[in-house]
């Protein structure tokens, strides 16, 4: 690893960890309990990214939920604006 890369490790670790205060307990809690979970199906997930036909399939259904979860964060921001108006 070259000092710049661990230069951007650190900075990226510091980014996080400012990231995180800004949490409240149960949102950070959260985020690590996700985080966990993504981090032990990481190997599971190495034969289907080396497949290009299942990758592609998996790419297709990451956008989906990233998508529904925008939806979401943009449902609560209406509900929210509605609410204080």
């Amino acid at each position: 690893m070259t000092n710049s890369e661990v230069e951007d490790d650190e900075i990226m670790r510091q980014v996080q960890e400012d990231h995180l205060s800004e949490l409240s307990n149960e949102s950070c809690s959260h985020y690590m309990w996700s985080y966990q979970k993504l981090f032990q199906m990481a190997h599971g997930l190495k034969p289907i990214i080396n497949d290009p036909k299942r990758s592609t399939e998996l790419s297709s259904i990451t956008g989906k939920v990233h998508l529904t979860m925008y939806i979401h964060v943009y449902a609560h921001i209406c509900s929210l604006l509605t609410y204080y108006r």
